[in-house]
């Protein structure tokens, strides 16, 4: 009977050490953990997205709570199409690679790959399985928070954008060249003379004065100031008559509140936009200047709007 147990303990032994040398060996020697998800989104702004911490912070946000502190990503070296990643998490951190795989101008694809070495020894090898089978999980669920805030144009580029049509046909305007950025009073003595013109020659204002700054070295600077207005007129001295087509289109921001520095941002925003979507513009992009700079002196309470005439 003795005998009987021994030989059966025996046996067991036997067929744990080759079911845990069979475990041990087909472990490869590192597990690969990779998600991709398809969303509606143009490629260039998506690698402009995912390489900037700020904009993984907005998307992990929701991740966690004060007893499960929420995932981290950390943007290593940036490739063509592709960047270095590590994921963070409670003191634990794995790098892999992320490729945005371009389908259209406005569809792509993020693909996710994480390498998790298996260690050395049989139970380091089985715990480091089951942290790949948590990573892929836990990556799919980022990269579903990934698609939901990339498919909104606003959390891209930190305004919203629309097409709209160009109901402004009719202007008036001043341009100039300087050396220097122009002051509100240079901007608004400007705007003073279109209004003056257009009230002297019967014409009525018909929308908020317009502005573009544009500059291609930081030194020379074309000033334009322009006012939409009801009828028809010729230009006069530094006066030009100006005219859009009335079956024209714009992108348009939404209401821009804050100072040069908010502005400038926005404007940088919308160009961006206007790159990644491949548009061709027909005239300068401008701001309409809804609040009075000269009389509102709190910048923070400035209202402006951004419009970028568009084929």
């Amino acid at each position: 009977m003795l005998h009987s147990m021994k030989k059966l303990t025996v046996a067991i032994l036997v067929v744990l050490l080759l079911v845990f040398a069979i475990i041990y060996f087909l472990i490869p020697p590192q597990f690969t953990v990779s998600n991709t998800i398809l969303l509606k989104a143009n490629p260039n702004s998506i690698y402009r997205c995912l390489s900037n911490e700020a904009k993984w912070e907005k998307i992990l946000e929701e991740e966690g709570s004060a007893d499960n502190p929420k995932q981290k990503i950390k943007i290593g070296k940036k490739l063509m199409g592709s960047m270095e990643v590590q994921i963070k998490d409670k003191g634990s951190s794995f790098p892999g690679l992320i490729e945005i795989l371009a389908l259209k101008n406005d569809s792509a694809a993020i693909k996710w790959t994480l390498n998790v070495e298996r260690g050395p020894g049989l139970f380091k090898r089985i715990q480091n399985y089951f942290i790949a089978k948590k990573l892929k999980n836990s990556t799919a669920g980022i990269l579903g928070n990934v698609k939901k805030f990339l498919e909104k144009t606003e959390n891209i580029y930190d305004i919203q954008v629309q097409m709209v049509s160009i109901k402004d046909t009719l202007l008036v305007a001043i341009k100039t060249t300087s050396k220097n950025y122009p002051g509100l009073q240079e901007v608004y003595g400007r705007i003073d003379k279109l209004q003056n013109y257009a009230t002297a020659n019967g014409a009525v204002q018909t929308g908020y004065p317009m502005l573009s700054v544009r500059t291609g070295d930081s030194i020379n600077f074309e000033i334009i100031t322009g006012l939409p207005i009801s009828k028809d007129l010729k230009g006069s001295g530094i006066i030009l008559h100006k005219e859009m087509p009335s079956t024209g289109r714009m992108l348009a921001t939404n209401e821009i509140k804050g100072g040069p520095y908010t502005i400038k941002k926005a404007f940088n925003n919308l160009e961006d936009f206007f790159e990644d979507h491949k548009f061709i513009s027909p005239a300068v992009p401008f701001e309409s200047l809804i609040t009075n700079r000269m009389q509102e002196k709190d910048t923070s309470k400035w209202v402006t709007k951004i419009y970028y005439p568009v084929y």
